[in-house]
């Protein structure tokens, strides 16, 4: 539901307020840890020193000389003794303690009064041990504590190293201002500030001073800085400070202070903000909840987070299921409408009965190492085509995903946030099958960081998953929406900024992968179906007998930093083409920047492809000739193969190689937020590639007359078996293709920044034969603008029946325009687009924004004539 504008004030000057105390808490939490940092250091310095006081004792020696080695340890012990203080100070002013104020002497304390030094230290002691075992006398009734946060066990350099009074009054000073009860309200849910800082606070270490710095607020943020830079400046990250930021205190050489470290990103501990929590917690406990029948119900659910960090998701939970238990009983309608109080009565009852929790420890490092030989995460590899096999590298948001999943009793939901390499990725695959097929993915809710709700680089992706265990439907739906930014449109209802994706139409986009494409509306999906249609993948095509299937394999040739040795730029050789060279049908966009002699660069490409014929005549021979192999490696077998045949090893004249004829190459670097994405031409003979350049292999080899020539004899060389891949014809007409705003307006949802062979080959790309006049009107128009130089006149001639068949130069820039524009429309033609689609394809907001409005205009009107043109044909 909407929130009503009253209303959302509201909700907005409350979060206003508790950002306002949280954020000074947390100065003040980090305050705290630097001076109890301090303290130690101190203390452990004096232990070492010989000076300190007969209760420290010498037997903690080695324990002091340890903490000054292991900063990072003190200073996650520190943190740990302040969220101590935390938890002592809350339960004391909410009068659980049995006295008004257990530290009532630190004002005389701070004021320099005589006392023992270690009072409040031992005081604290006591009362730590009282909370860990728990109480039960007159006047003072206490549970144990339900953790080890209060055992010393956890703290060795605390026990050794005790803090006096002076500095622990300071530390304690610090919270007796600041808002430390629970927060709660129907907006946010129970919110404990402290707890809700506990991953913001990882995102620190502790360094040492080596010159004097400067601390710096500058838009609500702080960081440290040289003292010798001007403020406002430069901070030595290269960060520019606004003319707003100030100083705040200055640090002196030999100081402790914190800094953000990587502790935060190795450990993947970030808080999730409370909009997307409240979201999916509603999301994912609504559908369970209506189906329960009276309190009892509600209280026989079952919630965990195997995850739970501070615990943010759970207690949403008990908010949650605390007011479905107010709804059950009769006294509101739906859980959103109860009260904060009367779902009080029920809190206890659901943490005791509906919620679990847990967290990795260290043992996580060495568990993982087992994860795949357990077979609990079965889904964290899925076969591909060609015997390849999705799984990557083990992600802990993956096996997360995966247990979760089996974690499910039969009709149980699950709500997660992922990154958004879940629904893109191929190392995801499996996962996708498992939610999709065995499964049923609810919502899918793609969000971009730009407004920074997680502490990542703004660039990142993440997304909201609902999925329940339970079979889907054939006509099945996913909710989903992509390139969400601002989390209060989860506020809203969702059939107001989500479309409707059958699961049926996401396997046509990627029936080996299932990856979803990012839509922003429910026209972009109806238009992609049309697209698709029935029409066959490029990638599913090489294996089909049918006369008119593509047999594209795609490649990559030199590496640009592996293979730089090989390359010149004194322009001796062959010239080395990259994605910078070429744009759509121009082989000549740049000059190149590097070349490479023949003599140098043909060897190496003579070693790769003796390298794959050898391959696929060992394939071959286990499958023809068993009989003749060595039980050996694959040199040997094929030298024995050989061998049988009459034939000695093999060489240059057994193969083929790519460089010689003319190759269809796209741009490999390719951004969806580009002018274009699918950038693509016909390159000469007499060039190499660099590996920012994907191309189509134009030789496949024929297995049939590979083993007739064996069977032969040696008179015949095995480069007999190579045959050209695409005809002239079917080759200008993919290239025409590849470079449509129809095959671009599908590439443009699958890709970020680079365009990988995997999401070409998921393209829809038809059957049609040479004589068809959709290929035919393609072919002769990309030949017009292709073949420019001397070295495709044989192209030329093929296309357009003379070498000396006009062509149109770079210079001819308008007429090359127009007839780019009929390519164009002639490939929507094929496509079955009506002339409204292919305007709506143009122009839709986030189809082709940098692309001129001339230049759609012109293909609209060349889309009217194209009925014309194929007539023709």
């Amino acid at each position: 539901m909407d929130r009503s504008p009253e209303k959302a004030s509201v909700t907005d000057q409350r979060e206003m307020e508790a950002a306002v105390g949280v954020a000074a808490l947390k100065a003040r939490i980090c305050e705290a840890i630097v001076l109890v940092l301090t303290a130690l250091v101190r203390q452990a310095q004096r232990l070492l020193a010989g000076e300190a006081e007969p209760t420290m004792g010498a037997q903690y020696g080695q324990l002091a000389r340890l903490a000054l080695e292991d900063l990072e340890g003190l200073c996650a012990q520190a943190l740990r003794l302040v969220y101590r203080l935390l938890v002592t100070e809350t339960l004391e002013r909410a009068g659980l303690l049995g006295v008004e104020d257990p530290f009532g002497e630190r004002e005389q304390l701070t004021a320099g009064a005589e006392a023992p030094a270690y009072r409040l230290w031992r005081g604290l002691q006591q009362r730590w041990a009282l909370l860990r075992a728990g109480c039960r006398r007159r006047g003072l009734t206490l549970a144990p504590y339900p953790g080890r946060l209060f055992d010393p066990a956890t703290t060795p350099y605390l026990e050794a190293l005790p803090l006096p009074d002076a500095p622990l009054a300071q530390i304690l000073a610090l919270f007796k201002s600041v808002p430390l009860a629970a927060q709660v309200s129907a907006e946010t849910g129970w919110i404990w500030p402290p707890a809700a800082l506990y991953e913001d606070l990882l995102a620190y270490e502790p360094r040492l001073a080596s010159e004097p710095l400067c601390e710096v607020q500058d838009r609500g943020r702080r960081f440290v800085l040289p003292a010798r830079l001007t403020v406002p400046s430069v901070g030595c990250d290269g960060r520019r400070f606004s003319p707003v930021a100030r100083p705040i205190r200055t640090i002196s050489p030999g100081d402790l202070y914190l800094a953000p470290g990587s502790g935060r990103k190795s450990s993947g501990s970030y808080s999730t903000p409370p909009a997307l929590v409240s979201y999916l917690v509603r999301r994912t406990l609504e559908p369970l909840v209506k189906g329960c029948r009276g309190v009892e119900e509600v209280l026989a659910l079952r919630v965990v987070d195997p995850a739970m960090g501070t615990g943010a998701f759970l207690v949403a939970a008990c908010d949650y299921l605390a007011r479905a238990c107010v709804c059950s009983s009769g006294a509101a309608e739906a859980p959103q409408e109860a009260t904060c109080e009367e779902s009080l009565l029920y809190r206890r009852l659901v943490v005791e009965r509906c919620l679990s929790g847990v967290d990795f420890d260290e043992l996580a490092v060495e568990l993982s190492r087992y994860v795949r030989a357990s077979g609990l995460y079965p889904a964290q590899r899925a076969a591909l085509g060609g015997g390849k096999a999705s799984g990557g590298d083990l992600n802990s948001y993956k096996l997360f995903v995966d247990r979760s999943y089996r974690l499910l009793r039969p009709g149980g939901h699950a709500g997660l946030v992922v990154p958004a390499s879940l629904y893109t990725d191929q190392s995801s695959t499996g996962l996708r099958r498992l939610l999709l097929e065995e499964g049923r993915l609810l919502v899918l809710l793609g969000f971009e960081n730009r407004a920074a709700l997680f502490p990542i680089d703004s660039r990142c992706k993440f997304a909201l998953l609902v999925f329940a265990r339970e079979r889907p439907q054939p006509t099945a739906q996913v909710r989903a929406a992509f390139m969400l930014r601002d989390p209060a449109v989860l506020e809203s209802d969702e059939e107001r900024f989500t479309i409707r994706l059958p699961y049926a139409l996401i396997a046509r986009f990627a029936p080996e992968t299932l990856s979803l494409l990012e839509l922003r509306t429910q026209g972009e999906a109806d238009l992609l179906s049309r697209i698709y249609g029935a029409r066959p993948l490029l990638g599913e095509q090489q294996a089909e007998e049918e006369a008119d299937a593509w047999s594209v394999m795609l490649a990559r040739e030199f590496d640009l930093t592996s293979d730089r040795s090989l390359f010149n730029r004194a322009g001796q050789g062959w010239p080395l083409y990259e994605g910078k060279t070429i744009h759509q049908y121009c082989a000549s966009f740049a000059a190149p920047r590097y070349y490479v002699l023949p003599a140098v660069g043909l060897p190496a490409l003579l070693r790769s492809e003796l390298a794959r014929l050898e391959r696929t005549l060992d394939a071959l021979a286990r499958e023809r000739w068993p009989q003749l192999l060595p039980d050996s490696g694959r040199h040997e077998r094929v030298a024995a193969l050989l061998a049988a045949h009459g034939r000695g090893p093999l060489s240059a004249r057994d193969v083929r190689l790519d460089c010689e004829v003319p190759r269809l190459a796209f741009r490999r670097v390719a951004s969806g937020t580009n002018e274009r994405s699918l950038i693509a031409t016909i390159l000469p003979t007499g060039c190499f590639l660099g590996n920012t350049l994907t191309y189509v292999r134009p030789w496949r080899l024929d297995r049939d007359r590979l083993a007739a020539l064996l069977s032969a004899g040696p008179a015949q060389p095995l480069s007999r078996a190579y045959e050209p891949a695409l005809s002239p014809l079917q080759l200008a007409c993919l290239c025409g293709l590849l470079n449509s705003f129809v095959l671009d307006y599908v590439i443009r949802r699958k890709i970020t920044v680079d365009l990988t062979m995997f999401q070409v080959r998921q393209l829809p790309v038809p059957h049609f034969a040479e004589d068809q006049p959709h290929c035919r009107a393609i072919a002769r128009r990309v030949a017009r603008l292709v073949c420019l130089d001397p070295a495709f006149q044989a192209l030329r001639g093929q296309l357009l029946g003379s070498e000396d068949a006009p062509v149109l130069s770079l210079a001819r820039r308008q007429e090359r325009q127009q007839l780019q524009n009929e390519i164009d429309a002639i490939v929507a033609h094929l496509y079955g687009l009506s002339a409204s689609d292919l305007r709506d394809l143009l122009f839709a907001p986030q189809s082709f924004p940098l692309v001129a409005p001339a230049i759609k205009e012109g293909v609209l009107r060349a889309f009217s004539a194209v009925e014309r043109w194929l007539e023709r044909e």
